[in-house]
């Protein structure tokens, strides 16, 4: 049998390693090769720009690279349909509004399957906000499958009856192994400038308005006021970075707040964490959550999105409500005070994820996907 050619389309931040573009590497690198080739395409400038073309290079995936124009250039339906022509392409898998609308139009002119997974919504009431999300929406509907992340996702994606037909819900997945290889935890530690016997916090993500960074670094003022010793850090770049380090001048926090920018080592920031926050006010299935349950770390997150879906309160988490520093202090508090909690959530995180979350059971999963849509 020949191989299937799958080609991911995805436009890749040069800021860092996030949600979307792990969900793509873990794929690519976990498929099985005896059926398919994979190749990763992203809009950038430089392949060496772009972490994630790094990344899969590095692991052995062939990676290219398509000009990153103004948002909305047709040039780059021809670019697209390029890419598809040089690797025969026989499955278009796109990541993201921007690869949904050029992947469509480019994919008009041959036997292109596509595949379009959705990794969560743009947040907010602006009109950019529901343009892009009402484009989306459009161009996926003449997709062959869509993948959504979370139930949430796939119930708002099925109220429109024209995709309620073609929708699959896979959830994101992690690579379990990965957690258990860091360096030593006391010494990541003391690398960050963390005392011994400090509590750290950390969230790691892109600095965007819909990750909630405002209200960690509202919550560490309270917590310090309180005579608490915590440090928080904060793995991960974006638009946001110049006002929330203002911010945290504001409050004073000084060397309690470490912005850490773009890390490639994770696994290790992680490792190092007492407890992982995610305040996000909108979410698909944010994979740094998933790390940091395979992790075994305490995990302390908002109730939306796909979040539910694998966080049970004060069973493997800790729910906050979103937009609410008052209820990140009350709930980090809690954990500390509740040794037994503590451990427990930690275990049962863990256990959790290793058991439903790993690699191989999301790359079965879109093998299935493949394979159907092409008639196998």
């Amino acid at each position: 049998m020949n191989k299937i050619n799958v080609m991911h389309l995805i436009t890749a931040w040069r800021e860092g390693l996030y949600g979307g573009e792990k969900v793509v590497l873990n794929l690519a690198s976990s498929v099985d090769t005896s059926k398919f080739n994979v190749v990763i395409v992203a809009f950038g400038e430089e392949k060496d720009d772009i972490p994630l073309l790094r990344s899969a290079a590095a692991k052995g995936i062939t990676v290219d690279i398509i000009p990153s124009r103004t948002r909305y250039d047709a040039r780059g339906i021809f670019d697209v349909r390029k890419m598809i022509n040089r690797y025969k392409v026989n499955i278009l898998h796109c990541h993201g509004y921007k690869s949904d609308v050029l992947g469509y139009f480019a994919a008009l002119a041959g036997k292109v399957k596509l595949v379009a997974t959705l990794h969560g919504w743009w947040v907010g009431d602006s009109t950019k906000s529901r343009f892009h999300n009402a484009l989306d929406m459009h161009f996926i509907r003449y997709f062959d499958r869509i993948v959504v992340v979370s139930q949430s996702l796939l119930e708002a994606i099925e109220r429109d009856k024209a995709l309620s037909g073609k929708t699959v819900l896979i959830p994101n997945c992690v690579n379990t192994n990965k957690f258990g290889k860091t360096r030593d935890r006391d010494i990541i530690r003391s690398g960050l400038g963390i005392p011994p016997g400090a509590v750290l916090l950390g969230t790691v993500s892109r600095l965007t308005e819909e990750k909630g960074h405002t209200y960690l670094l509202d919550a560490l003022a309270k917590l310090r006021k309180a005579g608490k010793d915590i440090y928080l850090i904060v793995a991960g770049e974006g638009p946001l970075e110049s006002q929330l380090k203002a911010r945290s001048v504001e409050l004073g926090l000084g060397k309690n707040v470490i912005f850490a920018g773009f890390r490639d080592d994770v696994s290790d920031i992680i490792s190092a964490l007492d407890i992982f926050l995610m305040p996000s006010l909108s979410e698909g299935l944010p994979m740094a959550v998933l790390e940091a349950m395979a992790a075994g770390k305490q995990v302390i997150a908002t109730n939306v999105g796909g979040i539910p879906s694998i966080i049970r309160d004060r069973q493997t988490g800790i729910f906050i409500k979103p937009k609410d520093d008052s209820s990140i202090v009350e709930a980090v508090t809690g954990l500390l005070e509740d040794r037994r909690l503590f451990g427990e959530i930690a275990a049962n995180a863990e256990k959790f994820i290793r058991e439903n979350y790993s690699l191989d059971i999301m790359a079965g999963q879109y093998e299935k996907v493949y394979f159907e849509i092409l008639g196998g």
